[in-house]
């Protein structure tokens, strides 16, 4: 079982539930995606259908990045690096993909970014 993720950090994403998916295309090149994020298993996830480009190169290719930024751009951000795990609800149509928390940038609760960027900064690795 993963390490859940600091209260703070799982707080981050309900408040800012949009993000970035860096996938890998067949050629090398990354595929930037906008998704949908929320709080998974000690990392983050999305739902996206197996029609998508994006699900056919995770299944090719498991790294990925995705970066969940405040919703000013400019006030903090997350970044979630590693390998997509899969998860298939017996009832839904879409498949869920959960990462690692690796790298953070946000500030406290309560703080005021004053220069419009982060506070703070953090790494930290945790098991897949």
């Amino acid at each position: 079982m993963p390490a859940p993720l600091p209260p703070q950090i799982e707080q981050f994403i309900h408040d800012n539930p949009q993000g970035v998916l860096t996938s890998f295309r067949r050629n090398g090149m990354p595929q930037l995606s906008i998704v949908t994020v929320y709080p998974r298993d000690g990392g983050v996830g999305i739902s996206i259908t197996e029609t998508r480009m994006k699900f056919k190169n995770l299944l090719r290719d498991p790294r990925c990045s995705v970066l969940v930024s405040h919703v000013d751009w400019w006030s903090g951000f997350l970044v979630f690096e590693g390998r997509r795990s899969l998860s298939t609800p017996a009832t839904a149509i879409l498949k869920h993909f959960v990462w690692p928390a690796v790298t953070s940038s946000a500030p406290p609760p309560g703080a005021a970014a004053r220069t419009g960027r982060s506070t703070t900064s953090s790494r930290r690795r945790t098991s897949a």
